[in-house]
């Protein structure tokens, strides 16, 4: 009922290009969205679909539109180790190859709570899930989509990504063997 206002309201006010982002709610799933979804008028006015991921699923939901994880973390005790840093580096690959979004986002940077909810501790150290997040954020910037890849290597995870406006790609590779892979690009 409220996006054909909100919608109108910003056209009125010379912003009709800001994109609404709707049927945000906690876990991955876009029941709150459906009635949006199916309605073609309201969906038409609809930029984002978006949700957080507190239910641990990981589903491909075709909305037609962007979807984005807008928040996520866990709230057990505080684990800066590389193994929970890869825990998060997967949970990305399969937010981005398999849920197909086209945003993630994790919860904190900084709190003063003494679980998993940031991605440094306390003090302002960092745990290696900040690392294993910045292997994305630094390398896959604004206008590169995600793009296919052939040839997997048993424990490893490889996701591509090409910008939009030039020959530039990012390859994130996750390796989630006990020991080090020769991984060859071609």
């Amino acid at each position: 009922d409220f996006v054909p206002f909100l919608y109108n309201a910003l056209q009125t006010n010379g912003v009709g290009g800001t994109k609404i982002l709707a049927g945000e709610q906690s876990s991955w799933n876009f029941n709150l969205a459906s009635s949006i979804m199916g309605d073609t008028a309201t969906n038409r006015m609809t930029g984002i679909y978006a949700a957080h991921d507190y239910s641990g699923s990981i589903i491909s939901y075709n909305t037609g539109k962007p979807m984005w994880e807008t928040e996520v973390s866990s709230f057990s005790g505080y684990d800066s180790s590389i193994t929970n840093g890869l825990y998060w580096a997967n949970n990305i690959y399969h937010f981005m190859t398999g849920a197909k979004v086209n945003a993630w986002h994790y919860w904190w940077l900084t709190t003063g709570a003494t679980d998993n909810e940031s991605l440094v501790d306390t003090k302002g150290n960092p745990a290696k899930r900040l690392y294993a997040i910045g292997n994305y954020s630094k390398f896959v910037r604004p206008g590169f989509v995600r793009i296919g890849t052939s040839g997997a290597l048993s424990g490893v995870s490889v996701s591509a990504y090409k910008d939009s406006a030039s020959e530039k790609l990012a390859l994130v590779v996750i390796n989630n063997n006990a020991s080090s892979v020769l991984y060859s690009v071609n």
